[in-house]
């Protein structure tokens, strides 16, 4: 089934809330890369091994398309967001278990996206979740297959793609790396505090969607209270931040 650009733009709105989605050319992704209660949740197949995610710049067979995004609410202080999310906690993510741009309750694909499971500490927001439970997650962002990247483009700006990489003489990648630029990795086993959007905005049925990009997923280092600013690279005291998230 063909889709128009509404159709993919409304998949990537549905991931991250962003008012605007731009595809960074192929040359300057190159230099972006050198910096550096129970659900039943209905899950895609698995289909990109998962040690692709930590190694996605050292693989040939990986074409990174990364995005300039801007959002339409404020992701840089942790309070503001929070005004924005239907929920807040502290979280421990048990699996990372694939990516899709499937769409479930909308019957369409759209942007590469990730899901897995997490298990809630504490909750600072408890909109939809509660403490000490396990949930599925998704997340805008994510490697996948290029046939699962090829379904969610309209005809248009899937053909400058070929075209490009025609030109460049490349041949069509295994896998894609579709991402907003600077945004970071969810990783198995990490604890985050993590901010989430409505369970009807997420990409699978039963799932809760993370928002905010690098805003929205601070790694937390749960021995010493401390919570990284990814926009900053700096350890702040989680309990100051968690005091201006009420």
């Amino acid at each position: 089934m063909k889709r128009n650009m509404i159709t993919a733009f409304c998949a990537l709105f549905a991931l991250c809330g962003c008012v605007h989605a731009m595809e960074v050319p192929e040359t300057m992704q190159n230099a972006v890369s050198d910096e550096t209660e129970e659900t039943n949740a209905v899950q895609p197949e698995q289909s990109v091994p998962v040690e692709l995610q930590s190694d996605i710049w050292n693989d040939d067979n990986v074409m990174k398309a990364l995005m300039a995004v801007s959002l339409a609410y404020d992701n840089y202080h942790p309070d503001k967001l929070a005004e924005y999310s239907t929920s807040v906690a502290l979280i421990k993510v048990c699996s990372i278990d694939g990516t899709s741009s499937y769409f479930e309750p909308r019957d369409m694909h759209g942007s590469i996206y990730t899901y897995g499971r997490f298990e809630t500490i504490e909750v600072y927001k408890d909109g939809e979740l509660e403490p000490g439970q396990e949930y599925t997650f998704t997340r805008f962002g994510g490697i996948g297959t290029w046939e699962d990247y090829a379904a969610g483009r309209d005809e248009s700006s899937l053909e400058k793609r070929l075209n490009a990489m025609k030109e460049a003489g490349k041949a069509i990648p295994e896998y894609v790396y579709e991402d907003a630029i600077d945004d970071i990795f969810i990783e198995s086993g990490k604890t985050y505090l993590a901010f989430f959007e409505p369970s009807e905005m997420s990409a699978i049925i039963g799932g809760y969607p993370i928002c905010g990009l690098q805003g929205g997923l601070r790694e937390v280092d749960l021995e010493r209270r401390l919570v990284l600013n990814n926009f900053t690279g700096v350890w702040e005291n989680l309990d100051e931040v968690i005091a201006i998230l009420a």
